[in-house]
């Protein structure tokens, strides 16, 4: 069962009921048998209808509460369309990072999506994603170097006590060290 905190959701409007969270252990096995496939087939099973209807009742709860905070507003929704069309398209041309990969997790949080990216695109040697100079320590006036992983991956490095990134790009280069 999907653990929710109902106290979140809870207001004088809408009230989170938590008998409508679907328990997504089936759907998770799926996932793990078969990848994304089974959202392929048509007509989709009466599991993943629930599961995607399930989505979009959280997804309208959060919007609404959202909403009643004022963390968004009608003028600040064109904002947020780039930045989601942004993130979107980042994980749609990227593709997946291999399971085995040990910052696969990290390509998921979004860089270079809150502001538009600045320069031509760099290539992560943890991730794989191609992301702005500024999410790369660099150095020299002229930013003519940079780590060979983004700063993320080497938060992510440095949690799980890898070695450090030593290795330095030429910027603009194309190369990328070996994490």
């Amino acid at each position: 069962m999907v653990s929710v905190n109902s106290q979140f959701f809870s207001s004088a409007q809408t009230r989170f009921d938590c008998t409508h969270v679907f328990c997504i252990e089936e759907v998770v096995a799926m996932h793990k048998a078969n990848g994304g496939v089974p959202w392929l087939e048509r007509p989709l099973s009466p599991k993943l209808l629930q599961y995607a209807a399930n989505d979009i009742y959280v997804i309208d709860l959060l919007y609404n509460h959202f909403l009643r905070r004022n963390w968004i507003n009608p003028s600040s929704i064109p904002l947020l369309l780039a930045q989601s069309k942004r993130y979107i398209s980042t994980q749609w041309q990227q593709g997946r990072t291999d399971r085995t990969n040990i910052f696969r997790l990290g390509a998921l949080i979004p860089l270079d999506v809150l502001t538009s990216p600045q320069g031509l695109p760099e290539l992560c040697a943890g991730c794989g994603r191609t992301l702005s100079l500024p999410c790369f320590e660099h150095m020299g006036r002229s930013c003519l170097l940079r780590k060979s992983r983004c700063r993320l991956c080497n938060v992510i490095a440095a949690k799980r006590r890898l070695p450090p990134d030593e290795g330095w790009v030429r910027v603009g280069s194309g190369e990328v060290a070996k994490a």
